[in-house]
């Protein structure tokens, strides 16, 4: 059988037309093909505009506040400069003459004109970007509103772009594709510790060279006065910089009057400034001895001079006095460390060919080779220390300090081994049982050592920390033991009452219910309850007559009462109404006699 042409004879393909496509239904009105490939155009620059919104390319219109040439004032080395160009550029120079000129150029082109003629230091191209971020960061921390606009770009590729291509261009910008784009990552960064509450931190840390380590900050003291009163001391001390203002979590000292910024002011302890006041851009500013600070300046506040603080519109006075005993110490053992050092190069400068024993001897490196032992008993004897240590080495001496009025040792001893690696060994000893004694061996250490921590007040006698940490050790793995073992003791009690009383529960409940299954089946059981229930009934029915005669001698009585009261009450009105009557004759009688006498009267 012959099958259809049509079965096997495929249909020709029409043209696709794109336009014909149901994304593209909206094209279908324009007749036209001009119109058609305008529209097309105007929908491809669109969907590039809103490629383009999702990044900041360029700093221009709204953007422009970003450049480095901004107008915005900038704090850098003791200096305020109108834009961070000039800050930049000055900071290339060690001149202050030349720094002058370019921080008083009345225009852009005039600094640029100036800043084209400076040749960069020597070390600049590793020194520039932290200038940069330091000035950036300025700029940002003295305006809240430009802080406002950058975070407002929220998670935004911020982009230099740049039209010139040179190398200055490509590490601050990007000229097309190619660049660092080093000045876009700087306001990224600032952008971020904006969102993170952390930009004033960092502006601190950036652009102040903050003292590091508690033992070479002073401590701040303020007396505070209210109408010449003393009404509190407030002591700062561990920490480089102290934040005053409104925030509770922000600041270290909470200001609760109404005219205080979020952040009002702080003290830094700068390494070439000393201690410092500064003002965070508060409203109602800072006044210290009556001069008004300017914001974000840092002014020197001076030692012994007991300068006064005035923080917004508060009627509280702050007196300071600093107290620098502390940095001192720290800056006299760092003094002699240094000392010492240079006499050990001293030393070393006249020696060529030199061993490692000779050069560990020369730099006053003892070796490791003595070692402290302790808890020793008072009668304990070099011979039997001798003994003990023994196998671990060779033994060069023991030293033993005795106690000048009882003449016995004093319960530690120093030894002497040939070698560290002896010295090692006999750290091993350490907890070893010793005349019912737990000894604590230690590596012993120099004088040197034992006096700087005197110095700093810690605990300055030999391996006493470490015999401190052990006894707290032992302690504390004693007390866990017998903690869990009365735990365990705890529980397996409760358990055991729980098990009892369980199987008391249901021992009582089967006690019951056989001993009511016994009565019911026991016929002597059931007649001796029946007797028990005719006694009762019987005693029950003797209560009731009882009840029923008293109750009928109670009714008597009450009649008996009622009848005696009716008679008291004849006789009372009987003689109520003889006194009524009585006293009625008697008003007669007086009415009478008036009369009479009245009339009298009258004839006279």
């Amino acid at each position: 059988m012959l099958q259809s042409s049509s079965y096997y004879m495929q249909p020709e393909p029409k043209p696709h037309n794109p336009y014909q496509d149901p994304r593209y239904a909206k094209y279908e009105k324009y007749g036209d093909q001009q119109e058609l490939e305008a529209e097309i155009e105007r929908d491809a620059k669109l969907l590039f505009k809103k490629k383009q919104l999702e990044k900041i390319e360029g700093f221009t219109g709204y953007f422009e506040f970003m450049r480095p040439d901004f107008p915005s004032p900038v704090y850098y080395e003791g200096e305020t400069y109108s834009t961070a160009a000039h800050a930049y550029n000055a900071a290339k120079l060690i001149d202050p003459n030349m720094r002058r000129r370019i921080q008083k150029a009345p225009t852009l082109q005039e600094m640029y004109n100036v800043a084209r003629t400076i040749e960069e230091p020597e070390g600049w191209t590793h020194k520039k970007l932290k200038v940069m971020e330091r000035i950036m960061r300025d700029k940002f921390r003295r305006s809240r509103d430009m802080r406002e606009r950058l975070a407002a770009t929220q998670n935004r590729e911020i982009i230099n772009f740049l039209p010139d291509k040179s190398e200055e261009n490509l590490y601050w910008g990007m000229v097309g594709k190619q660049g660092q784009n080093q000045l876009g990552k700087i306001l990224e960064r600032v952008r971020q510790s904006v969102h993170d509450e952390s930009e004033m931190e960092q502006w601190m840390q950036n652009n102040f060279n903050l003292v590091e380590g508690r033992k070479k900050l002073p401590s701040i003291n303020l007396e505070v006065f209210k109408d010449g009163q003393l009404i509190e001391s407030i002591t700062l001390e561990n920490k480089p910089y102290y934040v005053f203002g409104a925030h509770p979590h922000k600041c270290d000292v909470v200001l609760k009057h109404p005219s205080m910024s979020r952040v009002h002011a702080a003290f830094l302890i700068d390494q070439d400034l000393g201690v410092v006041l500064i003002d965070l851009m508060s409203k109602a500013k800072t006044k210290l001895d009556d001069q008004t600070l300017e914001g974000c300046i840092p002014h020197q506040v001076k030692a012994n001079s007991k300068q006064k603080v005035i923080f917004g519109l508060s009627t509280r006075v702050y007196q300071i006095s600093i107290d620098y005993s502390k940095m001192q110490r720290a800056v006299e053992i760092e003094k002699k460390n240094l000392e010492r050092e240079m006499r050990l190069l001293e030393k070393l400068d006249n020696v060529d060919n030199i061993d490692m024993d000779t050069l560990k001897s020369t730099l006053g490196l003892i070796k490791q080779d003595t070692i402290y032992v302790s808890n020793l008993p008072y009668s304990v004897t070099e011979q039997e220390l001798m003994e003990l240590f023994n196998d671990c080495g060779k033994i060069l001496s023991i030293r033993m300090p005795e106690n000048k009025q009882t003449k016995q040792n004093r319960g530690f001893a120093f030894i002497t081994m040939a070698d560290e690696k002896a010295a090692r060994r006999a750290l091993n000893y350490d907890g070893h049982k010793f005349y019912n004694r737990r000894l604590k061996v230690n590596q012993a250490e120099k004088k040197a050592e034992i006096e700087e921590r005197r110095i700093n007040g810690e605990d300055f006698r030999q391996g006493k920390g470490e015999a401190l940490k052990n006894d707290d050790r032992e302690s504390r793995d004693h007390r866990d033991r017998r903690d869990d073992h009365r735990d365990r003791r705890h529980r397996s009690r409760s358990r055991e009452v729980r098990n009892h009383r369980e199987r008391d529960n249901k021992r009582d409940n089967y006690d019951r219910d056989r001993s009511r299954e016994r009565r019911n089946r026991s016929p002597r059981r059931n007649e001796r309850d029946n007797r028990d229930q005719k006694r009762n009934d019987k005693t029950e029915k003797e209560r009731e007559i009882k009840k029923r005669s008293v109750s009928s001698k109670s009714s008597h009585s009450s009649k008996s009462s009622s009848s005696s009261s009716s008679n008291s009450s004849r006789s009372n009105s009987s003689e109520s109404n003889k006194s009524s009557d009585i006293e009625n004759n008697n008003e007669q009688v007086i009415q009478e006699q008036i009369k009479s006498s009245s009339q009298k009267q009258k004839v006279e």
